[in-house]
């Protein structure tokens, strides 16, 4: 049977979606400490699920599908270069280079201004390779269209 995943969680990184996020917990310290954890516990099993379903709907040959699952992914961690990476890779395989390279500028912009850091050599290899329009390494080979 193919693999399907389900829909990636489309509200749960919405405001409010947060585990008992409703409720305030000032006056229980060492509750809040937990759920602090659990929560961020939670987003990181949502964030390794989306990562993985993208990489095999990517290999599949479903980069549209995939990109779904790395922008979810992308919402969860805002600040990981890793997750940028997938989502420019993502577009450019969907045969889209201009939200590739958009997406590298957001990239660029979250990391210089976030964390005053700037995009480690492996972005900026694969941005090369997306600016010159060049197969990337790794990718499911792309359905070329039938000659008559």
């Amino acid at each position: 049977m193919p693999f399907a995943p389900a829909k990636p969680f489309p509200r749960a990184s919405a405001p409010g979606c947060a585990l008992l996020e409703v409720y305030d917990y000032d006056d229980c310290p060492d509750f809040e400490e937990w759920l602090e954890g659990t929560r961020a516990g939670l987003d990181a099993l949502r964030s390794h699920t989306a990562q993985g379903d993208a990489e095999r709907l990517e290999k599949m040959g479903e980069p549209r599908r995939a990109l779904e699952y790395a922008q979810f992914r992308l919402r969860l961690e805002p600040f990981s270069e890793e997750a940028h990476r997938q989502v420019i890779r993502l577009h450019y395989l969907a045969g889209d280079r201009g939200a590739a390279l958009a997406a590298f500028e957001e990239c660029k912009r979250v990391l210089r201004g976030e964390l005053g850091a700037e995009p480690l050599p492996e972005t900026l290899e694969l941005v090369r390779l997306v600016r010159r329009g060049t197969e990337l390494p790794g990718a499911a080979p792309r359905p070329r269209p039938a000659v008559l």
